[in-house]
């Protein structure tokens, strides 16, 4: 009987491998081996959307992939500089790439809205992202988490900037007696905002915020606004269940930056385990899911870079003691990595001179545990880094990258940015629009008005994402 010749490999397959091995270029190690493999997963790319009216694009850009890695190739060097820019957008597109999107030119001309894809491709690829994204567990990317603000009228300008500059949905109970029927209805908040002058009686709005606190789900964050700043006020405060006491004007930074450490806190429960004992890795990702930790594990420690880049967790469970390589050298790679230097770890290991080690390669900060585990000593070790907090890092990051009122890329990042997105565009075929605001005598506003010419640039921030659907 003869054997069964296996069915061949979908265009959907492919592509995968495609993403595969590309991300393998990027994360683990450019080598002439994945050049091969992806040039040869490209012809048969190319050979299989050839034969497919809808996969026009995804025909050309595989082609375009194959010539790329083989004049490399015969060249006998892996790709550098624009080169090195050139492949990897073109295989970025090629991810990307589904069938039939050749046709949102088509339906552009024509009149017809533009699928979400065509209008939101980045301008940055995919692999080369020099911030990280903060999801929140439970919630799609596009879903703003809510808030509900009991103030007076006057505070609407806060609402409005919480929900402007820290991307929150924000909603105006008229009341706390209002708060509490929503509350009743079993709708929720992410975090509650009381104003507790909005009512003569500051007492009365005390009694009724703790009325609410019981009807609160307990991880919702209670804040109070107040014009007191006394210890006494803080007190009656904390009393009622407040976890958080700001003194007006607001200090918007401050509250954004608690709102986040709360509300966000999700994020820092993610935990990535690295150990290629999968035993081991699979026991300890048991005991953290018991405490409502969301866990992943990773039995390939070379790959710890696709891990943190797509997991994206607040902390790395890693096992020094690994057989592909030195587990001590690894952790200092990722360490030193631009993206991953503030995360914080916890570092499992059986030898005896660790400890010495550690210091010895600047990571005397990390949590360092030895082996065999108990629940309760990795529990308490990982309840404490954390608690250590590492955004510091990130915040300057941010700051560096982008403008602090509008949220958009700061003119120095664009900048030395820009020529290398170019690059990548014209290899990739995608189109690109490059927008330049001008805001007619914004230094005259700001000289004589700052909060009015903040105003200006927030408005016209927010226009320009609500047109670019971003």
């Amino acid at each position: 009987m003869e054997p069964k010749t296996p069915p061949p490999e979908s265009l959907a397959g492919k592509l995968k491998r495609v993403e595969d091995l590309a991300e393998k270029l990027v994360y683990i190690k450019w080598s002439r081996e994945f050049f091969v493999l992806l040039q040869r997963t490209a012809q048969e790319l190319s050979v299989l959307a050839r034969s497919q009216p809808d996969c026009r694009r995804i025909a050309v850009l595989a082609e375009r992939l194959e010539q790329q890695i083989g004049e490399c190739l015969e060249k006998g060097e892996l790709p550098r500089g624009a080169e090195r820019e050139r492949l990897i957008a073109v295989a970025d597109a090629l991810c990307r790439a589904t069938p039939g999107s050749e046709d949102s030119t088509h339906q552009t001309k024509t009149g017809a809205s533009p699928p979400a894809e065509a209008r939101t491709v980045p301008l940055f690829s995919r692999w080369e992202k020099n911030e990280r994204s903060k999801p929140m567990l439970g919630q799609s990317p596009t879903e703003a988490p809510p808030l509900w603000l009991v103030a007076p009228e006057a505070a609407r300008d806060l609402g409005r900037k919480l929900e402007q500059r820290g991307g929150y949905q924000v909603r105006f109970p008229a009341s706390l007696t209002e708060a509490h029927a929503l509350l009743v209805q079993s709708q929720q908040p992410a975090a509650l905002l009381v104003d507790l002058d909005y009512t003569a009686d500051n007492q009365t709005t005390l009694q009724q915020a703790a009325s609410l606190r019981q009807v609160l789900h307990p991880d919702v964050p209670l804040f109070f606004l107040a014009d007191r700043g006394d210890i006494a006020a803080r007190l009656d405060a904390v009393e009622v269940g407040g976890a958080g006491y700001f003194l007006k004007p607001v200090d918007l930074p401050l509250l954004l930056e608690t709102l986040d450490e709360c509300v966000l806190k999700p994020l820092h429960h993610r935990v990535l385990i690295v150990d290629d004992s999968l035993p081991s890795a699979r026991e300890i990702a048991r005991w953290l899911e018991s405490r409502s930790m969301v866990t992943q594990v990773l039995a390939q420690p070379l790959q710890v870079l696709q891990g943190l880049a797509s997991f994206q967790p607040g902390l790395l469970v890693m096992s020094l003691d690994l057989r592909e390589t030195d587990g001590l050298v690894l952790a200092q790679a990722i360490h030193q990595h631009e993206l991953f230097r503030e995360l914080p770890m916890a570092l499992l290991s059986g030898q005896a001179d660790i400890g010495q080690r550690l210091v010895a390669a600047g990571l005397s900060s990390e949590v360092l545990l030895g082996k065999p585990l108990t629940p309760e000593l990795l529990f308490a070790a990982i309840a404490r880094r954390l608690r250590q907090g590492s955004g510091l890092h990130r915040k300057l990051s941010q700051l560096s990258n982008r403008d602090t009122v509008s949220g958009l890329y700061n003119r120095p990042y664009f900048l030395a940015h820009v020529e290398r997105a170019l690059v990548a565009t014209a290899a990739n075929a995608q189109p690109v629009a490059i927008m330049l605001i001008a805001l007619d005598n914004l230094r005259a506003i700001e000289n004589q008005d700052v909060a009015a010419a903040d105003e200006m640039v927030e408005q016209a921030a927010r226009r320009l994402k609500i047109v670019l659907g971003t």
